[in-house]
């Protein structure tokens, strides 16, 4: 019972986790862009 709670919550976790990590990057690189004027 505990390995399949285990896995139902890494499975839950996963895609929060990415949608996090590029939802950071975007926000940095639009930083990035908005700091760094375009030549």
């Amino acid at each position: 019972i505990s390995d399949k709670l285990l896995q139902s919550s890494e499975d839950f976790v996963w895609p929060l986790d990415i949608s996090f990590a590029g939802k950071f990057i975007i926000d940095v690189e639009f930083l990035d862009l908005k700091i760094i004027p375009p030549e």
